[in-house]
């Protein structure tokens, strides 16, 4: 009798073709069995083409009669159940002992019942653990197709082990997911909403996964919010490492507050979202104690000790002019040097407490302090402020501290001659940005690291914004920050 042939005892013998035939379930060999052999005619072609896939299959393949007789099994069944053909057709149990212990019994009771004609199908999954080997997971897929072949069980065993850990690890990765209070998104990079991994966590946004799946980010953020998040996506789909953005939201109990990371994967963006309200009350209240500590320390130097400097300047002078000749000169670089220090101390109460913040506005504010750095640093400060005055205190004075570190930074390190501070709306955001044409940024350096940078992106970030750091065209650097802000008249632009 042909390798391939079953000995079927009354009836003629069946060649394994004709019973590949008779699976009907949805398994990869199965599939591929019936596909061969639809495309041969002659039964010896038909033997070897068979004979050749199951000798490379990375499944085994068994066929028994209702005893449990083996009457075929492949060459897989070496390498996957730890015996070879040969031995399970003298013993079909042989392979059973590998099974895990805790197992076996079950495996072998359902085994059991299905070849007595239980069942028509049977998906078994279970351990082996043959000596010397690693563990391996086990698909063991019994098959008696009704009224085709009824004395012959067909059996295919496949590896899952790699299939069973990586469902494992993804379990833990969805149990990971769920216990944080975030939302992850994917985009593409058209801005399409791919899918919400933590959809639980979409009650944040008061959204649901059907009305955020599919759609752009348009269709869901504010306009002015809309504008940010594209130029973030746009940001990463071009290299950009990362891209945060924070914004508010207003809901009926309250404003939140939401921070949102992107990041690039393989073509497309990943988005965490994250209310960050407690947090960002928790930052206001110490920013505003430090600011207030500031305002403090400002107005002392400023009634305190420079008034007291200046009464002894007056002093100085009273006691100079009464001075003969030739002690005069001496006294009177003493007394400039007196001055100096005075100016000093009065622009560094000046920069803790910028009263023209408060009382004339942000818009003559800048425009003071560029005329103070030019008079300071002897170079050419300039401004250019277009659009309705940012009336907000908060806003208004996180605005000033970036533009006065950015301008600080750029006279104090890079030597340029031209600076330019630009405060402009575009279209439902606002843009800062600070440029000089000095010696530009040190690529050696970077320019993700520094106190005062970090300071300037964690105040854009409270403004709901992000701050880049460029080359100028000019050959400076440039200090980009786009957010958006409420007018005196309290709407957002």
């Amino acid at each position: 009798m042909n390798e391939l042939d079953f000995d079927t005892g009354d009836r003629p013998a069946v060649t394994l073709a004709q019973a590949s035939r008779a699976l009907k379930v949805d398994r990869l060999i199965a599939e591929d069995l019936r596909s061969m052999l639809g495309r041969v005619s002659d039964p010896s072609d038909e033997l070897l083409l068979l004979r050749s896939f199951l000798s490379i299959s990375s499944e085994t393949f068994l066929a028994q009669d209702r005893s449990g007789r083996v009457l075929y099994a492949s060459t897989g069944s070496t390498k996957l159940l730890g015996v070879c053909p040969e031995q399970l057709q003298e013993d079909p149990w042989s392979w059973i002992g590998h099974v895990a212990e805790e197992e076996r019994v079950g495996v072998r009771a359902a085994v059991t019942e299905f070849l007595a004609g239980a069942d028509d199908h049977l998906t078994l999954e279970y351990r082996l653990m043959p000596p010397g080997e690693p563990v391996r997971w086990l698909r063991d897929t019994l098959l008696a197709p009704a009224g085709a072949i009824p004395e012959i069980v067909f059996r295919i065993v496949q590896d899952t082990t790699q299939e069973r850990l990586l469902r494992e690890a993804e379990e833990r990765f969805h149990g990971f997911v769920n216990a944080i209070p975030d939302l992850f998104f994917r985009v593409d990079a058209d801005g399409r909403f791919l899918d919400c991994v933590n959809p639980g966590q979409l009650p944040l946004l008061a959204m649901s996964e059907a009305a955020v799946v599919g759609k752009r980010i348009e269709d869901l953020l504010p306009p002015g919010l809309a504008i940010l998040a594209r130029r973030a996506l746009e940001a990463v789909m071009q290299g950009s490492p990362l891209e945060i953005i924070e914004y508010e939201l207003p809901f009926e109990d309250q404003t939140h507050y939401f921070e949102a990371r992107l990041c690039p994967d393989a073509g497309q963006a990943c988005i965490l979202v994250r209310d960050i309200t407690d947090t960002r009350r928790s930052s206001e209240r110490y920013l505003e104690v430090c600011e207030g500590e500031r305002r403090r320390i400002g107005e002392d130097l400023h009634d305190g000790v420079s008034q007291q400097l200046v009464a002894l300047s007056f002093r100085a002078h009273a006691l100079e002019q009464r001075l003969d000749p030739q002690s005069r000169d001496a006294f009177r670089t003493l007394r400039e040097d007196l001055e100096a220090v005075t100016r000093q101390v009065r622009s560094i109460a000046h920069g803790l407490h910028p009263v023209e913040v408060d009382a004339l506005g942000l818009n003559l504010a800048l425009e003071e302090l560029a005329a103070g750095m030019s008079r300071t640093y002897r170079v050419a400060c300039v401004t250019d402020l277009r659009g309705p005055e940012i009336g907000e205190p908060s806003v208004a004075t996180q605005i000033y501290r970036i533009v006065q570190e950015a301008v600080s930074n750029a006279v104090r390190h890079a030597a340029p001659k031209h600076v330019r501070i630009a405060l402009i709306h575009d279209d439902a955001a606002v843009e800062l940005m600070v440029e000089d044409d000095g010696r530009g940024i040190d690529k050696n350096k970077g320019t993700s690291t520094g106190i005062g940078l970090e300071t300037m992106r964690q105040r854009a970030r409270r403004l709901g914004g992000m701050l880049k750091l460029e080359a100028a065209p000019t050959g400076g650097t440039r200090v980009v920050c786009r957010f958006l802000i409420r007018t005196t008249k309290g709407q957002e632009t």
